[in-house]
């Protein structure tokens, strides 16, 4: 059952209703809900375009059910829960939870997607998939709705240091989905929230984890024609969990030694205020050099901030150039656009002293 304000439909009479309708989110599921009903075996999607150039392909309907109902197995929701799609579905995520509805026969509420999807929810929701940026903004605005929501399932983008932290106390159960669209949405889920493990990534039941020689992941699953290699750096504890420590488009070679930005980031989370990020630049002697980026518009003491890092790094992980800029580059999905906004950062010229 798919519900706009107060008012349910069932599929056809959605598109009855929404076929023609002025706003674009609506359009667009109704699109998807065609799709799904007609007599092709296969639905076309392009990807979202974060890890390489976009490009259109094509996902059996089979394989959709199947990934769909791993889902369910996994979050255990059942027919009649309420669900909340308040993501684009011309991304993978957005179009999965639609279909998710679909196969589990949940009552869907619709709003369109923005920063605030539960700036007017009052209904108690069992499962919200929500962007970082989305559940961040809400924390500020709309806790109490947060507060009606038994599980939310992150994705689209990282999880920031930072929100890790807000979140840890929520009664609402967080979770952090890895995945892509080749993958159709996740393979592996961690819960940020209620355990004593918030980095493991537990792989669903029909999946199966490899690695290559440079510890890049291999996802391999029942209802994908192919192994899926991934630029996704972890370490496999087993073919069915593993520990994420970066993109290997991001590992920073400093005078012959790998260092992977999102591992020191870690380490630096509970002494930053600010969001942040690592990322390599130039350097004569090393070939590449740790640069620490902030997002502030304030000056902060570099040396009392060195102080500080010095006590979570090693020597060799310390930034050996700290920059500032007033607002991260983000894609849609708040993905931060690591090189857009270091070379913002470059011009904006703000050297923390």
């Amino acid at each position: 059952m798919l519900i706009v304000g107060d008012i349910k439909y069932t599929l056809h009479s959605f598109i009855e209703q929404y076929g023609t309708s002025h706003e674009d989110h609506l359009i667009a599921i109704c699109a998807v809900i065609k799709k799904w009903l007609n007599n092709d075996d296969y639905i076309e999607i392009t990807t979202s375009g974060s890890t390489s150039t976009p490009k259109k392909i094509r996902l059996a309907k089979h394989a959709m059910k199947s990934s769909a109902i791993q889902t369910q197995n996994y979050f255990k929701y059942k027919s009649g829960d309420k669900a909340l799609l308040c993501i684009p579905v011309r991304y993978i995520g957005g179009m999965m939870m639609l279909i998710r509805s679909i196969i589990s026969d949940l009552d869907l509420y619709i709003v369109p997607p923005s920063l605030r999807p539960l700036e007017l929810q009052s209904e108690k929701l069992d499962f919200v998939p929500m962007t970082p940026a989305q559940l961040s903004v809400s924390l500020e605005k709309d806790q109490r709705s947060i507060d009606r929501i038994d599980k939310i399932l992150l994705g689209g983008g990282p999880v920031s240091l930072t929100l890790q932290r807000k979140i840890i106390n929520l009664k609402t159960k967080l979770y952090h989905s890895f995945g892509m669209t080749e993958t159709i949405s996740h393979i592996a889920i961690r819960q940020l929230n209620h355990t004593e493990d918030n980095l493991t990534f537990y792989a669903l039941d029909a999946v199966q984890l490899e690695v290559d020689d440079e510890s890049c992941l291999i996802i391999k699953a029942d209802y994908i024609d192919e192994p899926v290699f991934t630029n996704d750096v972890v370490n496999l504890i087993s073919p069915r969990k593993f520990t994420w420590k970066g993109r290997k488009d991001n590992v920073i070679n400093s005078g012959g030694l790998k260092l992977y930005p999102e591992l020191i980031e870690q380490k630096l989370s509970n002494i930053m205020d600010q969001d942040f990020f690592v990322i390599g630049t130039e350097d004569e002697r090393l070939g590449s050099k740790v640069c620490l980026v902030i997002e502030t518009d304030n000056i902060i003491n570099e040396s009392e901030l060195r102080e500080r890092i010095s006590e979570k790094l090693e020597k060799y992980e310390r930034p050996k150039l700290i920059l500032s800029t007033s607002e991260f580059q983000k894609t849609e999905t708040g993905k931060i656009k690591r090189l857009a906004t270091l070379y913002k950062a470059i011009c904006d010229n703000k050297v923390l002293t």
